[in-house]
């Protein structure tokens, strides 16, 4: 009876570490988030158009359709397990930049990819939705958000294990041991999550943790305030909230964009904020997971898809070169209206033009700086009362850190 009862505890022992050692399920996922595509239905690329992106915040609307389907094609050639984008699909939320991403996102599902989406702040019920021809625009159709489930169907909500009955939230099961959970932030326009969806979302989260498994949560807005001077309007009004909840239930991962930064914060779950696919370096995540989490980011490249499909536009040959300009451009153009007061010569404005745009580019893409590259632009800028802004000093507090890659365990 003892020998019995010995041989019942080594296997009970056994079967214990045994469990303990197996493995999860592997799987890769990409990830972008604010792809604002727009439309050659709805856009010339004239003159009114041109203007607009030169004087916005960096974003690449010229080119959208070539960096989108060059995007994809790295998709498809990549075969992840998934896709995820998180919002901010279109410019403006132009019915047109619906259909048409619908069919370029078609393509991917064809090659096997599911495809999960959420909405943006921009892509539902748009009073900003315009076709622009040449110096003139007028308005255009957008949706609403029973359209949005109807158009993007077969792009998440359609295969979902659960359906938010308040939102256009749900639940997808990538494998055994993974789940991607896709939060609505903007019901009825809003910028949280309506408190009859909690309960939703409770419930899945307790499913998940009965299963010792892992889960994705996704939101468009923000989690934290990712920058002190940008978070009304970009994190999410109930973020305590939510954070409370991800964090009882043990989330370790949350993925989001909105604000164009690329950046991570932990506060027991780790957000993972990926920047612009639309604003330089025009790039996107990508998880591999095995129980851990391993992210990094990879720009589109541009310049091989053009030279494969014997495009012949320079910008898009030297595309890294040519977005990089651009963006550097954009920001020494938004910083010269600051400049008229300072009677700076001509050597002193070029440096601060070019402290600038290093410096916001740079912080926008999440990269690592050597700041003493433009230390001559920073030096003038602080050198004249009222200029240096605390977003500037934020940047160069952050330029000592790199945002591109993170491992969660």
């Amino acid at each position: 009876m003892k020998r019995k009862l010995i041989v019942i505890i080594i296997a009970l022992c056994i079967l214990m570490v045994l469990g303990m050692l197996k493995q999860k399920e592997k799987a890769t996922i990409i990830c972008a988030t604010d792809l604002h595509y727009i439309s050659d239905r709805i856009n010339d690329r004239g003159e009114l158009f041109q203007k607009i992106v030169n004087s916005t915040d960096g974003k690449l609307a010229y080119y959208s359709e070539e960096i989108i389907d060059a995007f994809l094609a790295e998709v498809i050639e990549t075969k992840p397990d998934a896709l995820i984008l998180s919002g901010d699909l279109t410019f403006e939320g132009a019915k047109a930049s619906h259909e048409d991403l619908v069919k370029k996102l078609s393509t991917v599902k064809e090659a096997g990819i599911p495809v999960l989406v959420i909405a943006g702040n921009h892509d539902i019920d748009s009073n900003s939705a315009y076709q622009y021809q040449g110096s003139e625009y007028e308005k255009a159709e957008s949706i609403n958000a029973e359209e949005f489930a109807q158009l993007y169907y077969e792009f998440g909500l359609k295969d979902a294990i659960s359906k938010d009955e308040y939102s256009l939230s749900y639940l997808y099961q990538l494998n055994d041991d993974l789940y991607i959970l896709m939060l609505d932030t903007n019901a009825y326009g809003q910028n949280f999550i309506q408190d009859p969806s909690y309960e939703w979302i409770e419930e899945q989260l307790k499913l998940i943790k009965d299963q010792k498994a892992d889960v994705i949560t996704v939101s468009h807005q923000n989690l934290f305030a990712h920058n002190d001077m940008l978070s009304f309007g970009y994190q999410l009004y109930d973020g305590d909230e939510l954070l409370e909840l991800l964090n009882r239930y043990d989330v370790r991962c949350h993925l989001s964009g909105h604000i164009h930064l690329q950046h991570y914060q932990t506060d027991g779950v780790c957000e993972i904020v990926t920047s612009s696919l639309l604003v330089p370096p025009n790039q996107y995540g990508v998880i591999f997971y095995n129980g851990s989490y391993d992210y990094h980011t990879k720009p589109v490249d541009v310049s091989s898809w053009a030279r494969k499909n014997g495009i012949t536009d320079e910008n898009l040959l030297d595309f890294s070169n040519y977005a990089s300009s651009f963006y550097q451009q954009v920001s020494a153009f938004r910083t010269m209206k600051r400049l008229a007061d300072y009677n700076l010569s001509d050597d002193e404005l070029n440096a601060v033009l070019k402290a600038f745009g290093v410096l916001n580019e740079s912080y926008f893409a999440g990269n690592k700086l050597d700041i003493n590259e433009i230390r001559e632009g920073i030096d003038i800028i602080r050198s004249h009362e009222g200029f240096a802004s605390r977003y500037f000093e934020l940047m160069i507090e952050e330029a000592a850190n790199s945002y591109t890659s993170i491992k969660i365990r």
